[in-house]
């Protein structure tokens, strides 16, 4: 074969090569895509079969190292490391040590100052949260022996703020805020409406007495000395 023939062979047969290269990597990209579709696809369409609902007793989620640390049941007794052993309802967050961190759902106990107590009344349905010792620091959530809305924001020496709303009336109280002293404990405002119609507003004079806002159709200032145990009326208006 003379040169300028073979050259022209080896030119056409490079050019062939190359097409079928790139034929080649067009048809691997459509089959590769064409897999995934079908695994895509299958993944899919499996999952609307079969994960509609799923129907279980219990949930637990586990770290790396075992520790339960998300339970989700309608009677969480004792997951093996909770350090808590009262019975809750619903969704429990515990730490890597055990601790309940946060409890949606009912729970009619309360760790105060490391003991379990029981609540004062029943419930509630709601959202508790813990410190990392296990101390609740607060929640919310809706007591129905009382028909009432709460939410609690607590301090080293129990509540901070709490703010109610009864369905009717909480010891003559509609609606209610009141912000208590988070260190030594005891209430220094109050602000809200009785069954009277009053909107009240009260503030502490620690050891000492409080001063009291009243108004309706009138407005009323008081004083209420600790001390005597008697309360002095220091504006009224008519």
């Amino acid at each position: 074969m003379e040169t300028t023939e073979f050259d022209n062979y080896k030119s056409k047969t490079e050019n062939e090569i190359r097409s079928l290269k790139r034929v080649s990597k067009i048809q691997s990209t459509m089959l590769f895509v064409g897999i995934l579709w079908v695994l895509i696809s299958g993944f899919v369409t499996q999952g609307n079969q079969n994960f509609d609902s799923i129907r279980t007793n219990e949930i637990v989620v586990q770290d790396k190292y075992g520790n339960d640390r998300i339970i989700i049941s309608p009677e969480i007794v004792s997951p093996k490391t909770r350090l808590r052993k009262d019975t809750l309802s619903g969704v429990l967050i515990l730490d890597a040590s055990g601790h309940d961190r946060v409890i949606l759902g009912a729970s009619p106990y309360a760790n105060i100052k490391g003991k379990l107590t029981k609540r004062a009344i029943n419930g509630p349905y709601g959202l508790a949260f813990n410190d990392k010792e296990g101390l609740e620091k607060g929640g919310f959530g809706y007591y129905d022996d009382r028909g009432l809305s709460a939410l609690g924001l607590d301090g080293p020496s129990g509540e901070g703020i709490v703010l109610f709303v009864p369905k009717e009336e909480l010891f003559g109280q509609k609606v209610g805020i009141l912000i208590n002293d988070p260190q030594k404990g005891g209430q220094l405002f109050y602000i809200g409406t009785n069954i009277k119609g009053q909107n009240l507003f009260n503030m502490e004079a620690p050891g000492k007495g409080q001063f009291s806002i009243q108004t309706d159709s009138s407005a009323c200032i008081k004083f209420y000395d600790f001390k005597k145990a008697s309360e002095e009326i220091m504006l009224k208006t008519k």
